[in-house]
């Protein structure tokens, strides 16, 4: 690949990445709202007659982890811009992430 084309797919990553963090950042935003108070302030008054706090807090997180996805895209886009060249690592890392968001994909199914 020519320096060109790394900083033409940099740029890419950057508009990728970008879209994704304010997308599931706004999401995200959402759900927060949906999270009663008596998850983050215990003794906060909570209806009697609602369900378990643990899947907003757990839909939250996995929603945090999809924004930490879109960062490094943001940093790997960055990086081909300024250098003109992949960065190993970067890539390795991305990797890594994309497949423990498979994984956890796999596992929520599984346990549905």
């Amino acid at each position: 690949m020519t320096p060109k084309q790394a900083r033409v797919r940099g740029v890419l990553l950057v508009i990728i990445g970008l879209f994704l963090v304010v997308l599931i950042g706004t999401v995200a935003a959402v759900v927060l709202d949906l999270i009663p108070l008596s998850t983050f302030f215990p003794g906060t008054y909570r209806d009697p007659n609602a369900g378990p706090d643990t899947f907003p807090l757990a839909a939250w997180a996995f929603l945090g982890y999809f924004a930490v996805f879109g960062v490094v895209i943001i940093v790997q886009g960055i990086w081909q811009i300024a250098f003109g060249v992949r960065n190993k690592l970067l890539m390795i890392l991305i990797i890594v992430m994309g497949a423990g968001l498979i994984g956890a994909g796999m596992i929520a199914r599984a346990l549905k």
